[in-house]
């Protein structure tokens, strides 16, 4: 095999007194791949033996106080160049911690996302299973691609790529685009909301907020991109249910057009195309040059909540309770429950447990 050079280049910052910036330090270091063209033994990171990283430290510890601003690894063959900032290795000290930046560096933490497997394995050209995003684009289009891989999961996890998630999340999709176009069809522009909402009206206003709540909540506590999606699934699917009562109200025509243009809004990130168009249809303009939008704390509240009966930890009813209720209120609730009343027959409740707005938990022996 013919051997292969691997091309060193450092970069010096300039002296903190003086501002003099020292010439750029260049070292190299040569490997011979064996025959069957893998590369030699420790290659791989981290080992002592890496020419990579023998070039890499031999560069670094040239440079003066070993502070280096950046460093850029070339192999050969020209196959790949990686630019690696000094603040990610650990050898080195943060520049504008050390007084040479008058500036901090761009950035506060490095965000790593998972890996995309498919069948559960590794996706890799010799096992046949690597998923090429032009198929997927041109029979589902580039919305759906987009916001399935931001919909399988968690962005530190990854997730597994599933054919049958890419077409559920198309079929999503397009049922937003047939309720943008009945929705236009069916409703003017001229309405306006309720100042107090009432019946179906308020319940779908409720949860337009409450998508824009969760959707701003999740976008802001790390890239949940997969929770924020499903909020605007939900908001769909209750205006799809709530839809016939509200067409032809004089409140509920102006609720449906909210609904459905804050659903555009809310899902532009993933499917701007999709997002776009019906932003334009219901509002007119440019969707990118309007305010994120903002929840209604008013809307958030709920007159009522699910309140989970659990008894010695196992779920025994779901009851619809008023907000505002106390311990005893929720407790006398929860008692009053056919089947709770059942598991408590003949038995000592040892201890209550009560999470209001949430959950009453009764412990029995």
């Amino acid at each position: 095999m013919k051997p292969e050079t691997l091309a060193i280049h450092a970069a010096r910052c300039p002296d903190p007194a003086s501002g003099a910036i020292a010439p750029p330090i260049s070292l190299s270091t040569t490997f011979e791949r064996a025959a069957d063209g893998s590369y030699p033994k420790g290659y791989s990171y981290g080992r002592t033996d890496n020419p990579t990283r023998s070039a890499l430290e031999q560069a670094i510890a040239a440079l003066e106080g070993g502070r280096s601003v950046s460093v850029m690894v070339v192999p050969g063959k020209g196959s790949m160049i990686a630019g690696l900032n000094p603040s990610t290795w650990s050898y080195e000290p943060r520049p504008a911690d050390g007084g040479y930046l008058d500036v901090q560096e761009p950035f506060t933490n490095l965000f790593t996302q998972g890996m995309i497997t498919r069948d559960g394995a590794k996706m890799s050209k010799s096992k046949g299973n690597v998923v090429s995003p032009r198929e997927y684009v041109e029979r589902l289009g580039a919305d759906t691609a987009r916001t399935y891989i931001c919909f399988m999961g968690p962005p530190e996890r990854g997730g597994d790529w599933v054919d049958e998630g890419a077409e559920g999340v198309h079929r999503f999709l397009a049922r937003l685009w047939r309720l943008g176009l009945e929705v236009n069809q069916r409703t003017t522009a001229d309405g306006e909301l309720p100042e107090r909402p009432e019946a179906g009206v308020r319940e779908l206003l409720a949860k337009t907020h409450w998508a824009i709540d969760k959707a701003t909540r999740d976008f802001e506590r790390g890239f949940q991109f997969n929770t924020a999606i499903a909020a605007v699934m939900e908001l769909v699917n209750d205006a799809y249910k709530l839809k016939h009562e509200l067409f032809g109200d004089p409140d509920g025509d102006p609720a449906l057009r909210f609904a459905t243009a804050t659903a555009a809004s809310l899902i532009f990130p993933f499917a701007p195309h999709l997002g776009a168009e019906i932003w334009e249809l219901l509002e007119g303009g440019r969707v990118w040059e309007e305010p994120w939008p903002a929840a209604d704390p008013a809307m958030l509240a709920r007159d009522t909540f699910t309140l989970v009966v659990q008894v010695n930890g196992r779920v025994r009813a779901k009851i619809e309770a008023e907000s505002g209720l106390d311990d005893d209120e929720l407790l006398a609730l929860a008692r009053a429950d056919a089947h709770v009343s059942e598991q408590l027959d003949g038995r000592d409740v040892i201890k209550e447990i009560v999470v209001p707005g949430r959950l009453v938990n009764l412990v029995v022996r």
